[in-house]
């Protein structure tokens, strides 16, 4: 069978088959749409942007990774990959950054405190308060805040007016950002919000689920203690370039910036980066 256009409710349809695994994908594109996929047999690959572009792969068998695989190697930035994918996709390519972390569910006949009364929703006027207390800002920049913040609810709790924790949802639906500022700790606040932002997305029909890294033992205890359930480790990847690939990175960014310019002032772009490079005349004529 080969690949068809596929417009994305076809697509969402295809993921369901599978929706534990697929729920990342499914948000993602929920929220952000599609800019390329390609559909063969049981294999599924879709791209779109938030903060970058990223692909994800709906893959169980090397069989479906390999029809893909000509597809991948175009690409950089990999979301949600499980342990085999993984494996797979580093036969294929040199990986310059994995990050790893477990993936929670919350089962649907789960118990769960409405705590809703005790939080607050939070603006995007607390855009920069929110980023100059995230533990993770070298792989975030703030406009991925602010676009999370932006379309997504925020939750917050106050304490003598002071917006002392909060937690939102990731671009992939993940709830996450959940941070608890160092002297309020210990208090159930984490708890609070977490149960609160479990209803809501329930009342809204979607399925609450989490990412922690493995070292991140309180937010594992707590992930556990409020009925996750551990569903499988997933990780997200950045290919390394190549020297070729590196310089037409380069190259193609200043088109962007420059949207008319010529062929004259390009190639002294190009000269510019070649200087930056490591010096292998054979690839950079290759590239120009």
């Amino acid at each position: 069978m080969k690949s068809k256009e596929r417009n994305t409710l076809e697509i969402i349809k295809i993921l369901e088959k599978n929706l534990a695994r697929n729920i990342n994908m499914i948000n993602f594109i929920s929220n952000y749409g599609i800019n390329y996929s390609y559909i063969q047999d049981n294999a599924v690959l879709i791209s779109g942007i938030s903060d970058k572009q990223w692909i994800y792969i709906d893959a169980e068998t090397k069989k479906d990774f390999n029809i893909l695989s000509d597809y991948l190697i175009r690409f950089e930035n990999f979301a949600v990959f499980n342990d085999l994918q993984l494996k797979w996709l580093s036969e294929i390519m040199d990986i310059e950054i994995i990050m790893s972390c477990k993936k929670y569910i919350m089962p649907e006949e789960m118990y769960i405190e409405d705590t809703s009364s005790f939080v607050s929703v939070i603006d995007e006027s607390y855009l920069q308060y929110i980023f100059n207390h995230y533990e993770y800002q070298e792989f975030v920049d703030i406009n991925y805040i602010k676009n999370q913040m932006k379309n997504n609810l925020v939750l917050g709790i106050f304490v003598d007016k002071l917006l002392v924790a909060w937690i939102m949802t990731h671009d992939d639906g993940a709830m996450g950002f959940l941070t608890v500022l160092p002297s309020y700790r210990n208090k159930g606040y984490a708890t609070l919000l977490s149960n609160a932002y479990i209803k809501h997305l329930r009342d809204k029909g979607k399925i609450p689920f989490i990412h922690i890294e493995e070292h991140n033992t309180k937010s594992l205890n707590l992930a556990k203690k409020s009925g996750f359930k551990y569903f499988e480790k997933v990780h997200w990847i950045k290919k390394k370039k190549s020297i070729e690939e590196d310089i037409n990175s380069k190259i193609n960014n200043e088109f962007i910036k420059y949207e008319k310019i010529g062929a004259k002032e390009l190639s002294k772009i190009a000269i510019s980066i070649y200087k930056e490079m490591p010096q292998d005349n054979e690839t950079f004529l290759k590239v120009c």
